[in-house]
């Protein structure tokens, strides 16, 4: 994919696994600092996921929304490490970089768009496009290519490691997991060696715990799908929620399962297809986010000059009501 992108004029590509380590770190330190200072804010919700907050924007309370993590998804903060950290390092304008990412996500392309994630003053994007693996394959068929015949080209290594990693947990990013690791090196002074995720109802819907001391001190939850979500979202705006954290993705399956992910061969299910991914994910090298010098370098460099670059916010979308919507 790389060597594809590197054919059609891109200058360095990278895979977003150092911005996710970024956005890890600053999860965690947000709901550490929640749980003991601001304990009645929780549960903490993820925000990686634009489905589940144009839906929450839309349908939800300012209660809700406040549950909801400020910090941006990997997308967003990998966009403002290029033009923040890359473009100055390589001798770059800002205002003349494109960044391009590629995401199994329609609705990526809507938060790519949203207002809070371009420059005040120039209005240029931290993302100027964004485009879907179904789009890559589209494109690659126009022109008759595979990618088994595209000479593969490495990653660039300043905003990477050079090579395809991942992180521990969920496919999905693994927020979830992180919060429970953070919270005990850093908080408990302990290690978590035995991370434990029990099913629910369904598949898309799991819980696992953190015990110190024989006691069970924070609660996480995985929730995928809507159906899952909106269980969620109504027992957190009864009060009634089990969970410190709550890791939401709108598809079923996770980002791996995203709604522009690449469709199934022939006799191929979605749900055979998903397992091939999630097998294939599994086998990357691991990088805690802890360990990850190129982030904490990234966030520490970026930080005294846009100290909230990792930051975001959300309002209520008011709806739009015309005289032809009104029953007279």
């Amino acid at each position: 994919m790389s060597g594809y992108f590197r054919e059609l004029g891109a200058v360095a590509t990278w895979d977003t696994n150092l911005a996710r380590s970024v956005v890890l770190l600053e999860v965690a330190k947000e709901f550490a600092d929640k749980f003991s200072g601001d304990p009645a804010s929780l549960p903490l919700i993820c925000s990686a996921c634009p489905g589940w907050i144009c839906y929450a924007e839309k349908t939800q309370t300012q209660e809700v929304l406040d549950h909801i993590s400020v910090v941006r998804s990997p997308q967003q903060v990998m966009g403002a490490l290029v033009k923040g950290l890359w473009a100055s390092a390589v001798g770059k304008d800002p205002l003349k970089v494109f960044h391009v990412t590629i995401m199994p996500c329609f609705d990526k392309k809507l938060e790519a768009s949203r207002t809070q994630f371009a420059d005040e003053l120039t209005q240029t994007k931290d993302v100027d496009c964004v485009i879907t693996a179904m789009e890559v394959d589209q494109m690659m068929s126009e022109e008759s290519r595979e990618l088994r015949t595209v000479s593969p080209v490495a990653l660039s290594e300043l905003l990477s490691s050079g090579e395809l990693t991942s992180h521990e947990g969920s496919s999905a990013g693994g927020y979830a997991d992180f919060v429970l690791r953070y919270m005990a090196s850093s908080v408990y002074n302990s290690e978590l060696t035995d991370l434990h995720w029990k099913t629910l109802r369904n598949a898309d819907l799991q819980e696992a715990s953190l015990t110190v001391g024989g006691e069970e001190v924070v609660k996480v939850c995985r929730a995928y799908g809507f159906r899952n979500l909106q269980n969620i979202v109504q027992k957190v705006k009864r009060g009634k929620s089990a969970y410190h954290y709550v890791e939401v993705m709108a598809c079923p399956g996770g980002c791996l399962n995203g709604g522009a992910q690449l469709r199934p061969d022939s006799g191929q299910s979605s749900k055979e297809l998903l397992g091939v991914l999630q097998e294939h994910y599994s086998t990357l090298p691991v990088v805690p986010p802890m360990q990850d010098v190129g982030a904490l370098t990234a966030l520490k460099q970026l930080k005294l000059t846009q100290p909230k670059f990792t930051h975001t916010d959300y309002k209520i979308v008011e709806k739009n009501v015309t005289a032809l919507g009104i029953k007279w």
